[in-house]
């Protein structure tokens, strides 16, 4: 039987006690009472919370700051479409012509000539309607006593049974028979929500109106034309009982006059906003 080799020399660990190797590094375990080592942890939790709170407090207080000087975050508004309401004038009609009595004397009252026009409103959102009636006597003569002039009137008919007549005599410096009359209200819609512009005319909605439209009639009547009589001749104190004729009177047979018509409407215009 072969021996076993001996085992190679060196330190050898050794187990020893706790206590004893405190004791020999010059340690020592100091029994303390339970209430003391009690006081000892509330200290030290005390002490980690002033700690916690401390921070906690500079926490804050930083936050605040933050708040109140940090710049707020852009708001993005919601996408709209802006609308615009622009009015335009839809139809204008300008007319010169001149009406005449019949080759009477003027003593016989003959009958007012007229002349009748029919204008239609074919358009929605009509917002106001303009004519008017224009004329100048051409032989009135103010300083000769003529100055009662030539005498027109305007019979007006509109849709829904609208009507009214006026009547003026026009000198030498002119007359004239002038209305504007307001029809619908422009809408007071500025925008829409919306991302497209099908989107906005979907939310802007029906609009539309119908006042006004219809067939608008207008009658010129000549009611009156004063002959031009000299103040000087014998039969001038006479001229409402005898018929006017040379050298005496110059006849006024009728009058030139001019005839305006025209209206407005609105539309809508939308455009998106940035």
């Amino acid at each position: 039987m072969t021996d076993a080799p001996p085992l190679e020399s060196g330190p050898k660990i050794v187990a020893m006690p706790l206590d004893e190797a405190r004791r020999a590094r010059g340690e020592s375990v100091v029994a303390l009472p339970r209430s003391k080592v009690a006081s000892l942890r509330a200290f030290r939790r005390v002490r980690a919370d002033r700690v916690f709170g401390t921070i906690g407090t500079i926490l804050v207080i930083a936050g605040l700051i933050l708040a109140f000087k940090w710049p707020a975050p852009a708001v993005h508004p919601p996408p709209t479409y802006k609308v615009e309401w622009p009015e335009t004038r839809a139809f204008s009609k300008d007319e010169k012509a001149r009406l005449d009595f019949p080759s009477q004397p003027s003593t016989s009252n003959p009958p007012a000539p007229s002349k009748v026009y029919t204008e239609k409103v074919d358009q929605v959102n009509v917002t106001k309607i303009n004519f008017w009636l224009t004329w100048k006597d051409d032989l009135a003569d103010p300083a000769a006593g003529q100055a009662d002039g030539d005498n027109f009137s305007l019979m007006v008919k509109g849709p829904s049974n609208y009507g009214f007549t006026q009547s003026a005599t026009g000198g030498a410096g002119g007359a004239n028979i002038s209305y504007s009359l307001p029809e619908s209200g422009i809408p007071d819609k500025g925008s829409v929500p919306a991302k497209t512009y099908p989107e906005a005319l979907k939310a802007l909605g029906d609009y539309s109106n119908k006042t006004a439209m219809g067939d608008w009639t207008f009658t010129v009547t000549l009611l009156h034309a004063g002959d031009k009589w000299d103040p000087s001749s014998p039969m001038y104190e006479y001229r409402d009982q005898v018929p006017c004729s040379a050298p005496y009177c110059q006849r006024d047979t009728g009058n030139d006059f001019t005839f305006h018509f025209e209206f407005y409407t609105y539309m809508a215009k939308l455009s998106k906003q940035a």
